[in-house]
């Protein structure tokens, strides 16, 4: 027998012996990537994938595990997909201010899983504050409220700083009835923190103190700022208005004889709002409501020097 014909007779022995024991060839299996977490709010989120390959399946069958830690304990509904591609899940009724883990699953044919890098996600902090307003077009202090949450990201090796994205309406009452959206970035330093315009037309910048109570379930938060918005009465710049805002978490009760947190914040709040006042009525003299301006900031920043005698957070 030629060595021809004994290759062909060992491998078709090999191949009854496969055959017979059970024995298939290995399959490639799909492979997923898990991509970041998006549209993050206190309470929802946005979960992120990518089907990289179906290796040598039809199609498979995508889903997201999570959960507050590796265990996951919770699945998304699965989707079939027949070829490459992202796809996403939503989920809701989330608690806020918490870090999820998650990671994107594949399974080929509905069967073989293989599993995404771990990923994790932390929700939004909801923020409900409520203080007094005025807008050089009115000359009233009206109650304003803002209405929103907070996403915080901690800066490498610097546990008590953090970049910040604070989203919501500041509203202001009769005579203003007026909503402004806000989307705000800023940094955190300590517990004094600054914010500004990015995403929207308006011109804003905010400046305030956070504090948290030591069980970490209650903030205290104190922020003032200005609006640059164009007045109704007409576009042109020099009709633009001037919109101050004080805001503050309600009923929240604050330690203020800690060295090194709200006394010290506030101090250098105060020194900022007067380089403010300084600034805005040089750049205001003789357009004839200077005085009007002169007056409500002064009566602003008289409250704001009152909450440390009054020893609790207040505002009349």
């Amino acid at each position: 027998m030629t060595a021809v014909k004994w290759v062909a007779v060992f491998s078709l022995l090999l191949l009854l012996l496969t055959l017979d024991r059970g024995f298939t060839l290995a399959q490639m299996q799909p492979a997923v990537d898990t991509n970041a977490a998006t549209n993050i709010t206190a309470d929802s989120v946005t979960l992120n994938g990518n089907l990289t390959s179906l290796g040598d399946y039809p199609w498979a069958l995508v889903s997201f595990e999570w959960g507050e830690d590796t265990s996951y304990g919770n699945e998304t509904t699965p989707g079939n997909m027949t070829s490459i591609g992202t796809f996403s899940a939503n989920l809701i009724s989330l608690l806020p201010s918490t870090t999820y883990h998650f990671r994107a699953n594949a399974a080929g044919n509905g069967t073989d899983v293989f599993n995404g890098d771990d990923m994790i996600f932390t929700t939004a902090e909801s923020l409900a504050l409520q203080g007094w307003g005025w807008c050089s077009n009115h000359n009233d202090v009206v109650p304003v409220t803002f209405e929103g949450y907070t996403t915080k990201v901690e800066r490498t090796n610097a546990p008590n700083s953090y970049s910040m994205r604070v989203l919501g309406n500041l509203t202001l009452s009769s005579p203003y009835n007026e909503t402004i959206a806000l989307d705000m970035y800023g940094s955190k330093v300590r517990s004094l923190f600054y914010l500004r315009q990015e995403t929207t037309g308006e011109s804003v910048s905010f400046a305030g103190s956070w504090l948290d109570n030591a069980s970490g379930n209650e903030s205290y938060i104190v922020m003032q700022g200005t609006v640059a918005l164009p007045n109704p009465e007409g576009e042109a710049l020099k009709t633009a208005r001037i919109c101050f805002a004080l805001l503050r978490t309600p009923d929240a009760e604050v330690s203020i004889t800690d060295p090194g947190s709200f006394v010290e914040d506030l101090d250098s709040m105060l020194s900022r709002f007067v380089k403010f006042v300084d600034w805005t009525l040089d750049s205001l003299s003789g357009t004839g409501f200077g005085a009007i301006l002169s007056s409500i900031l002064a009566k602003i920043a008289v409250i704001l020097a009152h909450i440390r005698a009054l020893g609790i957070p207040y505002l009349p």
